[in-house]
């Protein structure tokens, strides 16, 4: 299956080999700008242009829970690896770590600049923040310290960590991915060829 967020505020639950929807998340009131299935595939999480985040049963497609308090539009969301943790990435500049399950704020992490992707290290103990600065900025979760920035020439439109955390990769808006070593922030290799910006990676 997969999740195709739409302008009206609903996500379409689709089977991909039937080409069916099969199910509707309806809820937000401004357009879909990100959707997340957490690890177990048992919820998804949906961030909107109505500055809130909500938390879905992927079986029933009830509405379990609202994060609110951004003041700008949610562009990136994110499940820790154990679903335990939510983590919402708005135009404000402000990442914010909730727990799942009872909806309550629980960290911030901020950047100084508009929040487009984020992703968690496999191993829950890191997040990457990319911004439209061509910077993504890798900070330690529990507790939260600035570490390494990987500084790229265009806008940040794609990161993503390696299986085993180790690396980081980047795609920016001058079609350039590239390598970072996620402990040193060193980048190891440019992949050019690209004509065109990189939307996404894994």
């Amino acid at each position: 299956t997969v999740l195709l967020g739409k302008d009206d505020g609903t996500v379409g639950m689709w089977d991909v080999k039937t080409d069916i929807e099969i199910r509707q998340f309806r809820g937000h009131t401004g357009s879909i700008n990100r959707v997340a299935f957490s690890p177990d595939g048992k919820f998804i999480l949906t961030a909107s242009a109505d500055r809130t985040a909500r938390l879905w049963n992927v079986a029933t497609a009830k509405g379990l829970r609202r994060f609110i308090g951004h003041a700008e539009n949610i562009w990136s969301v994110a499940f820790s690896p154990d679903g335990k943790y939510v983590f919402t990435g708005p135009n404000d500049g402000t990442v914010r770590k909730w727990d799942r399950q009872s909806g309550q704020e629980l960290q911030r992490y901020t950047d100084t600049q508009e929040i487009s992707p984020m992703a968690v290290s496999p191993d829950g103990k890191f997040l990457i923040i990319g911004n439209i600065t061509g910077e993504a900025r890798l900070w330690k979760i529990n507790p939260a310290p600035k570490l390494p920035i990987f500084k790229s020439t265009g806008i940040v439109n794609s990161v993503a960590f390696s299986p085993d955390g180790e690396y980081v990769l980047t795609g920016d808006s001058n079609g350039v991915v590239r390598l970072w070593d996620a402990g040193t922030g060193e980048k190891l290799r440019d992949f050019i060829g690209h004509t065109a910006f990189i939307e996404d990676g894994v």
